[in-house]
């Protein structure tokens, strides 16, 4: 599995969004943790919108399913992971 970090305002990284993601499509999960999950059989979301100094950007809409691009633009992420369960970190 592979571990795409586009956005983690806690290390100041802010990534774009890879093109190869942009128009898969993803499912709603779950939310645990402060965060939310989107998934499909190839690739996994986690993204967060806590925000330092406590301001959060909820509510989010769950919509079913929606496209990771969708996804990335519809709130100011705090972070944004791919996890990509088709490539291993040794392919690189």
């Amino acid at each position: 599995m592979k571990q795409i970090t586009v956005i983690d305002a806690s290390s100041d990284i802010k990534n774009k969004l890879p093109k190869e993601y942009r128009n898969t499509k993803v499912r709603f999960f779950q939310y645990s943790l402060d965060a939310f999950y989107y998934k499909n059989d190839d690739i996994s979301i986690l993204a967060d919108c806590e925000h330092v100094g406590g301001d959060n950007c909820y509510p989010q809409e769950l919509l079913y399913e929606e496209t990771v691009e969708e996804l990335f633009n519809s709130n100011d992420w705090s972070m944004f992971i791919v996890f990509d369960k088709r490539k291993d970190d040794k392919d690189e």
